[in-house]
């Protein structure tokens, strides 16, 4: 029997920083979901207007591993489902939880990666005496604007 309930698509993008207009990031979500704040979403199923909320991947449903939880237990208490197109499991079996689970866990580690790597980096260059921001020192920088 088909299951003819509704679903919703929410993307998440990390901070921008200096990277610039140039992410691909957002179209290659957009590709495969469509987009909505993570507040509607919730207030969505909450309503009755989705069943599902449909992510891109399990580390855009939240900012770390604890907003994530706090994120499927305000859909799950109302009888709503979260799905990730492209690392799809099956919430409703112990299995499907635990995968899911390890799935935001694995995202909370390589987030926590990548900070603390920024944080070394920034670190060494404060011992080199450079700017954190990468951006060559204060006369060099002025030099390199002009035309």
């Amino acid at each position: 029997m088909a299951d003819e309930r509704t679903g919703v698509a929410y993307i998440r993008v990390s901070k921008v920083g200096g990277r610039g207009d140039d992410l691909i990031s957002p179209e290659v979500q957009r590709h495969t979901i469509d987009c909505w704040r993570v507040e509607e979403v919730i207030k969505g199923v909450k309503d009755g207007r989705w069943s599902y909320a449909i992510l891109w991947k399990w580390s855009r449903w939240g900012r770390n591993l604890k907003e994530s939880q706090i994120h499927l237990a305000a859909v799950e208490e109302v009888g709503g489902i979260v799905r990730a197109t492209t690392e799809d499991v099956d919430p409703r079996t112990t299995i499907g939880r635990f995968t899911r689970d390890q799935l935001l866990s694995i995202a909370q580690l390589q987030s926590d990666w990548i900070s603390d790597n920024w944080r070394e980096a920034q670190d060494k260059r404060r011992r080199d005496g450079l700017p954190t921001d990468g951006k060559p020192p204060g006369r060099l920088r002025s030099l390199m604007a002009r035309p």
